[in-house]
């Protein structure tokens, strides 16, 4: 009889192990993939809705469409006194001539943005035609994301070789990657912090995949209408990039509010 009261306790204990292992949020040991030749073709669309005075949604209207190019070029670069960089490059279909470059180190406790050059992904965010504002709120926000290279407006090409450095290597993906993970992206020009909310199934236009949601979160006014997704896979790189910006202002040169309006800009992965 003692002999099988051990055994009851023994199986007891293996199952409050195993249940409590099931409790514990998965952790990936995979890194961002970096290797030489690496390539993604995104394709960014922006669509913008506007509110009618009862506060409802019109159709969604199509303002901008472009597809850009983002593909590793080098291995283990030395720019200034970091060592072991990833040289990325990439540049939009419509302005080839214009080639933006960034400098990553992948090591082991994370993903990180280390510099850049020539900011060459000039999409041209902001619509053109009627006057949509809050404009230099979007360029700042829209200026300001780590990875990859993409929704770098048109007023921040210098076409110059100069190479700038964040005030601080930008975190951009901290490992072991896990949900529930948070961490500080950024102190300057505003704060942002990043967490991984969880593992989703992400259809885009090259397939299906297993993506991490990786979500934006600040206390920083600026971001109050906004919602900034990455869909990050540890196989093929960033999947899908959504931003959500709600509830801003149309006004004219004199600065008078007209109405306001609600723009969705998408970039989803269509070739490697």
């Amino acid at each position: 009889m003692k002999k099988y009261k051990t055994f009851i306790t023994i199986f007891s204990l293996l199952i409050l192990v195993n249940c409590t292992e099931e409790l514990i949020p998965p952790t990936d040991q995979r890194k961002y993939p970096t290797e030489l030749d690496n390539s993604w073709t995104y394709s960014t669309k922006m669509y913008v809705q506007d509110y009618d005075s009862l506060g409802n949604l019109s159709d969604s209207t199509l303002i901008f469409s472009d597809t850009t190019i983002v593909k590793i070029v080098k291995l283990n670069d030395t720019v200034g006194n970091y060592k072991n960089l990833i040289q990325f490059i990439s540049y939009d279909l419509s302005s080839p001539q214009n080639i933006g470059k960034m400098w990553y180190l992948n090591n082991e406790n994370g993903f990180y943005a280390i510099a850049y050059s020539n900011a060459g992904s000039s999409q041209p965010i902001l619509p053109k035609g009627r006057v949509r504002t809050q404009s230099d709120l979007l360029k700042m926000i829209l200026s300001n994301i780590s990875m990859p290279e993409l929704f770098i407006v048109d007023t921040f090409v210098s076409n110059n070789d100069s190479i700038l450095y964040y005030d601080s290597p930008r975190y951009v993906l901290k490992y072991p990657v896990a949900i529930g993970n948070r961490w500080l992206e950024l102190s300057i020009p505003f704060q942002r912090d990043r967490i991984i909310k969880e593992l989703t199934i992400v259809t885009v236009p090259l397939g299906t995949y297993s993506c991490y949601s990786v979500e934006m979160e600040s206390t920083h006014p600026l971001f109050s209408n906004l919602i900034f997704t990455d869909y990050i896979s540890l196989n093929a790189g960033l999947i899908l990039r959504q931003f959500v910006f709600d509830s801003l202002a149309h006004t004219n040169e004199s600065g008078d509010t007209l109405g306001f309006y609600k723009s969705i800009t998408t970039s989803e992965l269509i070739g490697k």
